[in-house]
């Protein structure tokens, strides 16, 4: 990466806006920080996505009310195999759950924002930069035997790569200075 930083475009961002040095995730599994963070509660650990019969006050529903279309975006995984099923819970009008790649995600996100017609809220999951960190045959060849220490730091680069490629997106599709993105 650019400098010998692994995020060189994320570190970046904290220049352009609001930048909290003490966020500290409680969660241990991605279900649970989307519970907390569509829900401002703590998830109780891995609950999230088990209890599809559960109603949820979600910032998707709060914005919703203001007039927003609400619509979530995250990868083919089976391992979240309900992720549809409780994004459309959290008050998700739209549900994307397709690609295997944080790039994947963003290009559906980014045909979606583009051919808005208003005020939108989409909640993006990435998933590049995740446990157990095997890097995608699209983005990156695989290094044999790599390190933990390794993984993370060449997926956290992939994150950060695909990132910079929304962004810039954004920025030429004309939305970006009329976005709060929250990351």
């Amino acid at each position: 990466a650019d400098s010998g930083k692994v995020t060189p475009y994320l570190n970046s961002l904290k220049e352009e806006g609001i930048y909290f040095t003490n966020f500290f995730n409680q969660a241990t599994d991605r279900e649970d920080i989307e519970y907390s963070v569509l829900n401002s509660l703590l998830s109780p650990l891995g609950i999230s996505f088990k209890t599809t019969d559960s109603e949820f006050n979600t910032l998707a529903d709060v914005l919703k009310k203001s007039g927003y279309s609400a619509s979530a975006f995250s990868a083919t995984d089976d391992k979240y195999s309900k992720r549809a099923e409780m994004h459309k819970k959290y008050g998700f009008d739209k549900v994307s759950v397709e690609g295997s790649t944080d790039a994947d995600i963003y290009a559906s996100a980014l045909s979606q924002i583009k051919s808005g017609n208003g005020k939108g809220f989409y909640f993006i999951s990435n998933v590049d930069s995740c446990y157990p960190y095997i890097p995608s045959v699209k983005t990156e060849t695989r290094v044999k035997n790599a390190s933990f220490l390794t993984s993370y730091a060449n997926a956290s680069a992939n994150a950060d790569n695909a990132l910079k490629a929304f962004i810039e997106e954004l920025k030429k599709a004309n939305v970006y200075e009329n976005s709060v993105i929250v990351i």
